[in-house]
């Protein structure tokens, strides 16, 4: 439904070779960047393992579009959200390819998690080059100890006042050589 990334001319992706980063595990990995994150070469931050893990844009707007339209054909039928976002928990956020593409989806808020401070904060500035930085909320924490809370605690969780809709789980597959 017109979610894929789009083609770059001539001209964009030489613009582009001036944004090469240092951190790339591999020179194939860039090419790929190019193919998959629109936005690569507007300083969208990937540090060497995101290269590898990102989930391609295209991809993850696929996902989220599916995710929603699920969502809201649900909560039609239930009529219990009424006008409020569909929250949507992204247990392992990373670099926030996952959480970018539900962001961009109206009336949708996500929580961002990860155990890693340095890909939340590459997270947080990516939603800034994406404009969708207000539709998320960051948790430096382990998605398993926060959903825990969630359950054993309620009112002291981080969901306390929203009821979270859907949990996303893209965990970490190994890098390239994963087997």
């Amino acid at each position: 439904p017109g979610h894929g990334p789009v083609p770059r001319p001539p001209s964009a992706l030489a613009n582009a070779e001036k944004c090469r980063p240092h951190s790339l595990p591999h020179e194939k990995y860039w090419a790929r960047g190019l193919r998959f994150c629109s936005r690569v070469d507007h300083g969208v931050q990937l540090d060497s393992e995101s290269w590898v893990s990102v989930t391609p844009e295209g991809v993850a707007h696929h996902q989220a579009w599916l995710c929603t339209q699920t969502l809201c054909s649900e909560e039609r039928l239930r009529n219990t959200n009424g006008h409020e976002p569909l929250v949507i928990f992204d247990a392992f956020s990373g670099v926030g390819g996952n959480t970018i593409a539900f962001a961009r989806h109206l009336n949708v808020h996500v929580f961002a998690c990860d155990t890693n401070e340095k890909r939340i904060n590459m997270a947080s500035h990516n939603t800034r080059i994406y404009n969708v930085s207000t539709a998320v909320s960051f948790l430096h924490n382990d998605a398993l100890e926060v959903m825990n809370e969630a359950i054993l605690k309620g009112d002291r969780s981080p969901f306390s006042t929203r009821k979270v809709d859907m949990i996303f789980l893209s965990p970490p597959w190994g890098g390239p050589e994963y087997r």
